[in-house]
């Protein structure tokens, strides 16, 4: 990576985000213990299931911050951040599976996160 750029728009809206780039080299991205991964994608899908306590989704503490946040941002009209996208998932008793390790690691942090 040559440059990282952060807009002032972004300040603007959050002017006390704290950012961290992190570079990594020669990662091995592949699974070579796929049942390993899952178990802890159902564990975090049961830990994130306790942020859902609402019956109306969009009610939910957790939905409303990120939503929130997101919608600060300019995108399509009715965008939903990922992490949404995964809570509706747990919210619907829809199983996530597993994608790549980096892809799992962030849905792990984000799943136990306390908003």
């Amino acid at each position: 990576m040559k440059k990282f750029i952060i807009e002032k728009d972004f300040w603007d809206v959050f002017p006390e985000a704290k950012i961290g780039v992190v570079i990594c080299y020669d990662i091995n991205n592949s699974l070579l213990n796929q049942e390993k991964y899952q178990s802890m994608i159902d564990e975090a899908q049961k830990q994130a299931k306790k942020f859902l306590t609402k019956e109306n989704f969009s009610d939910n503490e957790v939905i409303r911050i990120w939503r929130d946040a997101y919608q600060k941002f300019k995108t399509k009209k009715g965008a939903r951040s990922s992490i949404e996208a995964l809570l509706k998932r747990v919210n619907n008793d829809n199983k996530i599976n597993s994608i790549n390790l980096n892809i799992n690691s962030n849905w792990w942090k984000q799943s136990s996160m306390n908003c």
